[in-house]
């Protein structure tokens, strides 16, 4: 009898979705640096698929480094670029949620630089800060400072 994974499927598809907005909005962020690093509309994007690069390097290989904090700004200097990083972090989700193959392996308790914590919670939790961290990329006005 084949296990149920609906749950599964559930998250990685607003996994999928968010990043589809991801590329969307890519499309209006203005990648020029202005002499004094990247555009703080583009740091404030790029916080969100590092935070699921985070999440899914935990998960996939038990590298829980933070992509934001050691080069990631800095080496985002084109949209292409950043498309490509897009893309290493589907690709970090995809072979994450590959791992996971049921429902009830959702519960396991795994260890995280935030305390032990069910691979459900994880997920949730990185999906609901990925999340806000792209509506706070939002309000920032584009080539200029937060309103």
């Amino acid at each position: 009898m084949q296990q149920q994974n609906v749950t599964v499927k559930a998250i990685e598809d607003r996994f999928r979705e968010l990043s589809e907005r991801w590329r969307t909005e890519l499309e209006s962020i203005d990648i020029v640096d202005r002499g004094d690093g990247p555009d703080p509309r583009l740091r404030a994007f790029l916080r969100s698929p590092a935070k699921v690069e985070q999440a899914f390097g935990g998960i996939n290989a038990q590298l829980w480094d933070d992509p934001f904090e050691w080069t990631l700004p800095e080496a985002m200097a084109s949209i292409q670029r950043v498309a490509e990083y897009l893309d290493e972090v589907d690709e970090a989700r995809s072979a994450g949620f590959r791992r996971i193959s049921s429902d009830p392996e959702l519960a396991k308790v795994i260890r995280t630089p935030f305390g032990e914590m069910s691979l459900a919670d994880l997920l949730l939790n990185t999906l609901c800060d990925a999340v806000r961290l792209a509506a706070a990329a939002r309000t920032i006005v584009p080539g200029g400072r937060k309103t």
